[in-house]
């Protein structure tokens, strides 16, 4: 579900526990790859690492936007999933599409993994992602970052809605 679906909520993720914590655990040792079939593109692409972009904690203000973003919260355990890719545990949903541990995630022709939607995952928009980012650089301060002609440009078109959204995934950090 994206951030913009439900009318009247500010925020919203699939499952969010309210958990926090850093996400920067070292990545787990990966076990062997699980007999059977490989099904989709991992028959020839190997996974390699998920961009930045999408992590909460690496989230910077120079990290590019795109139409659709989302970002991975600090109590998903991201390396985990990117292991059970690699690994042929996850369920392929055709196309570029996995599903591991209740979240959807893509592989790039590259081998990025990037996140699609699920538990612990917030689907936003450009202007919600800048104003994440604007938070982000501002430390939470609104008044300042209005000020900052990077993120300026974009305050007369972010929407209450857009401010809650940024507002309730900054305030996971």
């Amino acid at each position: 579900m994206g951030a913009g679906d439900d009318a009247g909520k500010s925020f919203v993720t699939s499952g969010f526990t309210g958990t926090g914590g850093a996400s920067a655990q070292p990545p787990s040792p990966s076990p062997p790859v699980a007999p059977g079939k490989v099904e989709g593109p991992l028959k020839s692409i190997t996974p390699t690492e998920i961009s930045k972009r999408h992590i909460l904690s690496k989230i910077k203000r120079g990290t590019p936007s795109d139409v659709k973003n989302t970002v991975i919260l600090p109590h998903v355990d991201a390396e985990a999933d990117l292991a059970a890719i690699k690994n042929n545990q996850g369920k392929w949903l055709g196309g570029n599409k996995y599903e591991v541990n209740g979240r959807i995630w893509g592989l790039e022709g590259s081998g990025a993994i990037y996140p699609v939607r699920g538990d612990g995952l917030v689907e936003m928009n450009k202007l919600q992602y800048e104003a994440l980012k604007g938070l982000i650089t501002h430390e939470g301060d609104r008044d300042a970052m209005a000020k900052d002609k990077r993120f300026s440009r974009y305050k007369f078109h972010t929407t209450d809605e857009d401010w809650n959204v940024a507002q309730g995934v900054y305030d996971q950090r």
